[in-house]
């Protein structure tokens, strides 16, 4: 004879639920804090930063205003935390494959244009899917307020992280930082970042650029500027690594 459902509790199936209800909470919380940070993004990258109020955001998301506050003390710690998405979307992958390249090549001849052209596809690969997130640190990276400031620090990570790749590439650790030959060499970085966002932006623009074309055209810039910086170093007797 099979049981009956009373339909009543028991006592451990209450405690049961007691305990689930705070973890539920959390859960709950973190899902709508992701939701407003999500939102956020979407809403600089459609409209601009003026969309982007208390007001706009809990209306996006379904919460009372007031709620907004118990995930964010304000809209700019918000975007400020929106910005670190961008970080995370676009510096993350970019410093990982440069790291993996690096491992990759450390006693090859480096910047021979198809193996830059075989990089450059590569890194456009990673990129080109983060376009959106590209844009909003190139529009608002000067702007005034934290979330300017938090782009225009993603700016300055991304020329670094190229900087002390190229640093390795040409195995100048022990260069000082406030050298020409170190200062030359962020100049290259800023221009190799200038460079990948405009091609990742070009491909994004449906015209039927290649990406294979992008990179080349990436490399063949980019090796004419090393080159060029190579050849001054050397002059001076700064430079020691591959060519």
């Amino acid at each position: 004879m099979g049981s009956t459902d009373t339909g009543t509790d028991t006592g451990t199936d209450r405690q049961l639920d007691e305990t689930a209800r705070p973890a539920r909470r959390r859960g709950d919380r973190r899902t709508t804090r992701q939701r407003l940070l999500t939102t956020a993004v979407r809403l600089l990258r459609e409209e601009g930063e003026a969309a982007v109020s208390t007001t706009r955001l809990t209306q996006e998301v379904g919460i009372v205003q007031s709620g907004f506050y118990s995930h964010f003390p304000s809209v700019e710690a918000c975007l400020a935390e929106a910005a670190a998405v961008v970080v995370a979307e676009v510096r993350n992958p970019v410093r990982q494959w440069m790291d993996e390249l690096h491992h990759q090549e450390s006693d090859e001849p480096a910047l021979v244009l198809e193996r830059t052209v075989a990089h450059f596809v590569q890194v456009l690969g990673i990129i080109e899917p983060r376009r959106a997130f590209l844009d909003l640190m190139e529009r608002y990276r000067r702007a005034p307020g934290s979330l300017g400031e938090a782009l225009a620090a993603l700016h300055a990570e991304l020329v670094g992280d190229v900087r002390d790749y190229l640093v390795r590439l040409w195995r100048q650790e022990d260069l000082p930082t406030a050298s020409p030959q170190a200062e030359r060499i962020r100049l290259v970085a800023d221009l190799i970042v200038a460079m990948a966002v405009s091609a990742a932006a070009a491909l994004g623009d449906d015209r039927g650029l290649r990406r294979e074309d992008a990179a080349r055209a990436l490399a063949v810039g980019v090796n004419a500027v090393v080159g060029d910086a190579m050849e001054s170093a050397r002059g001076s007797g700064s430079v020691t690594g591959p060519g």
